[in-house]
């Protein structure tokens, strides 16, 4: 069986005698740059699925510094400089009052899709695609203040926001999905190791209806839409298990949620989850026969989930992650 059709029944609910395993993202610093070292990384490592998200527009050089650091300009109209790999936005893109009239829709076919059809033609891998969400991307393009206080204090008109952004992202989801792409992942971190940084309750009502419009919108045509998201999410799975998303990728184990734990397997319902290993682990953090015996527990304790799961750390693999770790994982 290809390992494509394996992660295909672990989304339709069935219980494949293999736990599939991939990761959200992974540094080209250990996967390499190019389309065959990265199938070669994946394919040595025994994964069962890849996650690619649309090649943005190459940013503009503005030819400015901020303390020698060069600045850039993307294609939403953010200012920005690197640090280490991220983007730090400088200057907000969209005054957040008069958003209909200043925001900078860039062309949806501007960006580049090919990677999904290679790893669709190429491959046996399943490929999702990973989209910044509404949260994610109204929190950069708004200057962060002004978009916390407006979450709070101007819900109604935030969550229009994020609709018009999430109807944008969807446009997005259906040019990767026509290239090859076989799932959706949807990035919004708004979570940290002590909950939602908004109210669960603003989230529930103006950016969750969001996330369901996505779901039933590509369930028509059989996508299933997985949400990631770091930190805590216990508060907030009740509400969020009433949309038609069809899972959680993350669920950090340092943030007290541990599969094992029945309360919280109660809160997910049928959720499936694509996580639960801390990516500390693979950095060497705890020892080999530790990890092996984490991850037997780990694995052990997906089996039991009602919404299944797939095998993966809850934010991706990094620069320190050491291949000798990823080996006992390709070996369980």
């Amino acid at each position: 069986m290809e390992k494509r059709e394996i992660v295909f029944q672990v989304l339709q609910g069935l219980k494949p005698e293999v736990t599939p395993w991939g990761e959200l993202l992974a540094p080209a610093d250990l996967t390499g740059s190019t389309w065959e070292e990265k199938s070669q990384f994946w394919q040595q490592y025994g994964a069962f699925l890849v996650v690619e998200g649309p090649e943005r527009p190459a940013p503009q050089d503005t030819g400015l510094e901020i303390e020698g650091r060069r600045i850039w300009l993307d294609e939403w109209g953010r200012f920005f400089f690197w640090w280490e790999d991220c983007p730090l936005y400088v200057e907000p893109a969209v005054d957040f009052l008069r958003w209909e009239t200043t925001i900078n829709w860039p062309e949806a076919t501007a960006y580049d899709y090919g990677y999904f059809r290679r790893w669709r033609q190429e491959s046996d891998l399943f490929v999702f695609a990973l989209l910044d969400g509404p949260y994610q991307l109204a929190s950069t393009l708004v200057e962060y203040t002004a978009f916390l206080n407006a979450c709070e204090n101007n819900t109604e008109k935030m969550g229009q926001f994020w609709q018009a952004l999430g109807e944008y992202q969807l446009e997005l989801a259906r040019l990767a999905i026509q290239a090859g792409a076989q799932g959706i992942i949807i990035a919004d971190d708004f979570a940290n190791q002590l909950g939602p940084v908004v109210p669960g309750h603003i989230l529930a009502v103006a950016l969750f209806p969001v996330y369901d419009f996505l779901a039933r919108e590509l369930e028509k045509d059989g996508i299933p839409v997985l949400l990631h998201c770091d930190g805590d999410l216990r508060s907030i799975l009740p509400a969020l298990t009433r949309t038609r998303l069809r899972g959680i990728q993350g669920l950090e184990w340092a943030c007290g949620q541990d599969l094992g734990d029945a309360e919280l397997v109660k809160l997910l319902g049928n959720l499936l989850v694509m996580g639960n290993l801390d990516p500390g682990w693979l950095e060497g953090n705890i020892s080999p026969k530790e990890f092996e015996q984490r991850l037997a527990k780990v694995c052990a304790a997906g089996r039991t989930l009602p919404g299944g799961h797939i095998l993966a750390t809850s934010s991706g693999l990094t620069r320190r992650t050491r291949k000798e770790y990823l080996d006992l994982l390709s070996k369980r």
